[in-house]
Formats: C-alpha cells, structure tokens, sequence
C-alpha cells in the first residue's frame, strides 16, 4: 500500500537557458501546480505500537523491531495457576502465546493525520495456540494430581483395622485449557485461574474393607509342644505366612518361609527324603503348607501347584497334604476374586490354625462341606530280609516298617440344609510303596 501525502500548492521556478550564436535568450518562468507527491509505506508521525514509538518508519523496519521487542515482553508476562494449595506461574511464551503484529501494523499505517492530529497508541492482540497450552499443561499434570489410595484392610491381634480410601483428582487437560486461552483472548491474565479437575475413584472402599472380613474358612492340626525343634519350625512358619492376597494374585508357600536356614532360626527335624524320615533344617514346615492347604481347600481360591508328601503323614487324613522342598515342591494358590483375602495363622497349645478371610464372594456355597480319601488304588509293601551275624540264630529285628503304595482321590462333598448338592474331585495323591526290612540272626 503507499501513502497519499497531501502537500499545499507550490510554486517552482525554472529557469531556461539557450545559448544561440553566443548569444544568451532569458526564457520565461514556468509555474506549475504540485497537488500530489506519492512515497514510500511510512508511519506518521505520533503513531505508537504497545507503547513503541513507530512514527516515521516504515513497515520492513518497524515490524522485526516491535517482534522481537514484544516477544520479550511475553517472557516476562505470566498467568498463575492454582488448586488451591499449589500455584505454578507459567510464561506466556511457554505457552505459544504471540501477539497479532501484523494485523497492528496494518490497522496503524491506515491512520489519517486529518482527522486525529493527537498521539494515536494501538493495542495489539494475542494470537493463543490451544494445543501448545495442552502440551505444557501435561508437563504440570502430576504436579497437580492426586493419586487415588484403596482402602486398606489390616489384620492385627486377630481383629481388622480399616484404613480408608483417599479420592484421587486428576487435572482435566482439554477445560482448563479452554478456560486458560479464554481469559488470555480477554487480557484477564493476572489473577489466578482455578484449573479443572477430574474426581478419581480409588479400586477398593471403606464398603468393600467391610465385606472383605467375612470368614471363609478354618483348620487346625495339632502338633507335640514338648519336641523342641520341630515346634520352633512349626511356630516360625506359622507367622511367615500371615499375608494380605490382592486379586489375581498367587500366594507361595515358599516365597513366604524361605530361606529355612538356621540363621532365620530353624532347626533340625524329621522330614521325608527318599521314602524316609531323616534329620534336617526345617522338619515340620510340611505340617503348616498341609495345614494352608486344608483351609484353601474350604474355599473358592484356586489352588494351582500341589504335591504330596512321597509316604502319608499323621496330622492329616490321606490325600490332605501339601509337602515343601527348598526348591523342588512347593504349594501355590491364586486369589481369583476382585477383592483382598486375608491368611491367618498362628499356634495355641500344641495347635496350628489357619483362618481364611475375604468377600463373600470367596466362600463356597454350601452351608456344609465333607472330605471324603478314597483309595483308589495299592501297591502292598514287599518285605526284605538281612543277615546279620551280630544276631542270634532265629532273631528277626524289624528295621524299616513297610508302608503299601497308594494312590487316593480325595472328593469334595457340598451340603445345603443336610442335602448333598456337589461331589467334587479336588486332588488326587500317589504314595510311594515302602518295604519291610528286617534283620535275621545267623
């Protein structure tokens, strides 16, 4: 575009002249009317940009200057944002905010001196880009946020203590946003703007505490107080495997009592190694995963690693036991409910007790439950004679008690109001065959 100056008349003497045969000709004055003279694109004069002076240059010149000038002036212009407890200032030039220079420049270079003759001051306006505002309110969304926390259910001296839940807020990126670019287009950017958040439920209630403390299920076994070392095993296990079970995860026997080492303070007992009872670190341990095992077996977890022991034990019928070793067998079970469960155990005059706590959902649905060992299957022990001349003529000296191999079924049998509803398969067990061996004097 180019500017119309408008200049007053004027008169421009010219002045001739033409040698002829040495002679000089004065020619005559020329007068000529000059209404309109055309320039270059300039500001007038008095003109100011955000209280830049621009008068008398022109756009090429002016609009780099007032760039980067006002680009300055975004980094030191800030909005503050706040929850309430926390305030975090941000730059208008972190958030991409520019101002509309070109579209200033344009309005003030159409001004006309005729008609003001005052100083004339433009604003310029924000240009604001919403996804770069989104961008930087992502980096500040932690900072923002608070965490949903479940409610928590803790066992202790036997009794629940709930712990509740604390709601979660989560800053709402696409409003606040919105409101933040709203009030910049407004100039209103020097109070503090409340963000938006998001209310975040947590998983788990106070409610869902209270309903995970239903009794599911409970068994015992007794063991001898007076053998030492096996009842420290006993004991020292039985407080290992006090655990809280989230959903969908898997209780191990083993995760909860190794290392069985003497440092953790066991000792020496009976264990099963080859179809034999032999001395060794830990004897008893068996006692409490058969003990767990009776008690899963009262509920809806899902029991998914079980052996038995290579020959029966006396604590628990046939087909009732869940043998451990370091390593080799273990006992496993999957909490496959949406809410917590609870393992209980701990020891009372020469008792192990085992209690299972959880939602509802966990107990099985009969008002009575019967184990029913089937043996299915016996392989009879074979007796082996020894010589031995340390004995006399005709003494027979039994050395190992012969035990027949079997394989036994245990069944599951479900009761509502004294009628059998389910007859359930649940495990099935493979002893070994142990033979007779009895020494005969020479």
């Amino acid at each position: 575009m180019k500017s119309i100056i408008k200049w007053g008349i004027v008169t421009a003497s010219i002045i001739a002249t033409s040698v002829v045969g040495g002679n000089a000709e004065a020619m005559t004055y020329i007068s000529q009317e000059i209404k309109d003279v055309t320039f270059e694109e300039t500001f007038l004069e008095g003109i100011f940009i955000e209280g830049l002076y621009v008068g008398g240059l022109d756009k090429d010149r002016a609009q780099p200057w007032v760039k980067e000038t006002l680009d300055q002036r975004l980094e030191q212009e800030f909005i503050t944002i706040t929850n309430g407890q926390i305030d975090q200032s941000i730059s208008l030039k972190d958030l991409g905010v520019v101002y509309n220079i070109d579209a200033t420049l344009n309005e003030a270079l159409q001004t006309n001196r005729e008609e003001n003759t005052s100083d004339i001051h433009y604003k310029t306006s924000y240009l604001v880009d919403i996804e770069t505002i989104k961008n930087v309110l992502e980096e500040f969304k932690p900072m923002f946020s608070v965490r949903p926390q479940n409610a928590d259910l803790i066992r202790e001296n036997r009794s629940f203590v709930i712990v509740p839940e604390v709601i979660g807020r989560e800053l709402n990126v696409d409003q606040t946003a919105q409101l933040i670019q709203s009030l910049i287009l407004k100039g209103d950017i020097y109070n503090k703007i409340s963000i938006v958040t998001n209310i975040v439920k947590p998983q788990y209630t106070t409610e869902d505490m209270k309903q995970s403390q239903t009794p599911i299920s409970s068994f015992f076994t007794t063991y001898d107080p007076y053998n030492k070392n096996r009842s420290i095993n006993v004991e020292l296990a039985s407080k290992k495997i006090n655990k809280k079970l989230l959903p969908g995860e898997t209780f191990k026997f083993s995760d909860q009592i190794e290392p069985v080492t003497r440092a953790q303070g066991y000792k020496e007992g009976g264990v099963i190694v080859d179809g034999k009872v032999v001395d060794g670190i830990g004897g008893g341990v068996c006692q409490v995963s058969s003990t767990l095992y009776n008690s899963v077996l009262m509920s809806e977890l899902k029991i998914t690693n079980r052996q038995n022991h290579s020959l029966p034990v006396s604590y628990v019928p046939l087909g009732r036991d869940a043998t451990y070793a370091e390593g080799w067998l273990d006992f496993h079970f999957k909490n496959t409910s949406e809410y917590p469960v609870f393992i209980e155990s701990y020891c009372e005059n020469g008792r192990i007790f085992v209690n299972i706590f959880g939602h509802k959902s966990v107990k099985l649905p009969y008002d009575d439950v019967e184990f029913i060992s089937k043996t299915t299957k016996v392989n009879p022990a074979k007796t082996n004679y020894i010589y031995d001349v340390s004995l006399m003529k005709g003494v027979e000296c039994l050395d190992v008690t012969p035990i027949s191999g079997k394989t036994v079924e245990l069944y599951r049998q479900g009761y509502i109001n004294g009628v059998q509803v389910d007859n359930k398969l649940v495990g099935t067990s493979y002893y070994k065959t142990r033979d007779a061996v009895v020494r005969v004097g020479l």
